[in-house]
């Protein structure tokens, strides 16, 4: 008789903001609360703007969630991957709380 194991795996990333206007409190929340420059926050802007307004970073990172979960469960495990970023949302101990939950 065999048992099922079931597991959660936390996949994590840095984090970005999903918008323009998340810039400067993305970089606050970097600097622990202090906040940015202007020419700090325009410069970052100004990078997003060159790659096409957004990281594609959480849509990667969520890719790779969904592409690893499918081959954990192909292998016989029943398998959950959360996605967690350390600076933005979705923020890693919010989604270790959903875990745990």
């Amino acid at each position: 008789m065999s048992s099922v194991v079931e597991i959660a795996v936390l996949l994590m990333a840095y984090g970005t903001p999903s918008s323009e206007e998340e810039v400067a409190p993305y970089l606050t929340n970097i600097r622990h609360g202090r906040p940015p420059s202007t020419d700090a926050v325009d410069e970052l802007k100004q990078r997003y703007r060159r790659i096409g307004g957004l990281s594609p970073l959480l849509d990667i990172t969520n890719a790779q969630a969904s592409a690893l979960q499918e081959k954990l469960n192909a292998d016989g495990l029943v398998a959950r991957v959360y996605v967690g970023m350390r600076y933005w949302h979705p923020y890693i101990k919010e989604v270790a709380q959903k875990i745990l939950d």
